[in-house]
Parts: structure tokens; C-alpha cells; sequence
């Protein structure tokens, strides 16, 4: 086994605070690429509004601009998770998360399956 010495250590706060400083600075120097809005007509239907369906509607709603998008799902109401934590805080309402209503506000809409004949 190879033991490596490491000699002339010197730890300081001045050090610390540098390197910290360093850090912040690069992290606001560096943003997120943003991809360019694209002009469109196109009309989309995104069958299911899980997580995965409203992720895809968030992303083309962020690229498309001008596109009809609809959500079909067989639940007139979608639970959004991640809120649920805003809601036990007392953030946010519990309408926050339903994701009907959000979308909704945009000017997209979830049509749920047909009801349940008895």
C-alpha cells in the first residue's frame, strides 16, 4: 500500500471564502442553453397526463409557439405531486395541485375518457 503525503496545506478562511467566491461567480457567469421558439400551426395530442405526459406539454409549451396542444386522459383531475409538499407548507392553495386547472390557464385543455356507464 502507497501512503502520499500531501505537505504545505494551508487552510484558511481567507482561502475558503476565495474559493467560494470563485465558485459563485462562475455559476452566475454560466446559463442554461435556451432553445429557439419555433412558429407553428401544428395540432398535438398527448395521450396520457402522468408525469411523463405533462413534462412533454411543459417542453413544447416552453418550444412551440402557436401550437394546439391537447391532453387526453382518463381522469377529469390530475394530482401534481411535487405541489403537495407547497401545499403542506402553506405555500400554495390545494388547487395548486390540480393540473387541470394550470393548464387550463394557459389555454390547454385535458379531455377525460367518457364516464362510466352503471
Amino acid at each position: 500500500m502507497t501512503v502520499t503525503k500531501v505537505q504545505n496545506i494551508q487552510a484558511s478562511r481567507r482561502a475558503f471564502f476565495g474559493l467560494v467566491a470563485g465558485g459563485l461567480a462562475t455559476a452566475a457567469a454560466v446559463r442554461p442553453a435556451q432553445a429557439a421558439k419555433i412558429r407553428t400551426n401544428a395540432r398535438i395530442v398527448i395521450i396520457g397526463a402522468g408525469a411523463a405526459g405533462v413534462a412533454l406539454v411543459n417542453r413544447l409549451v416552453d418550444r412551440l409557439e402557436g401550437a394546439a396542444i391537447t391532453i387526453l386522459d382518463p381522469s377529469a383531475a390530475h394530482l401534481y405531486q411535487p405541489g403537495l409538499s407547497l401545499v403542506a407548507a402553506g405555500l400554495r392553495p390545494a388547487s395548486y395541485t390540480m393540473e387541470n386547472h394550470r393548464l387550463a390557464a394557459q389555454g390547454h385543455h385535458i379531455y377525460p375518457r367518457g364516464r362510466r356507464r352503471d
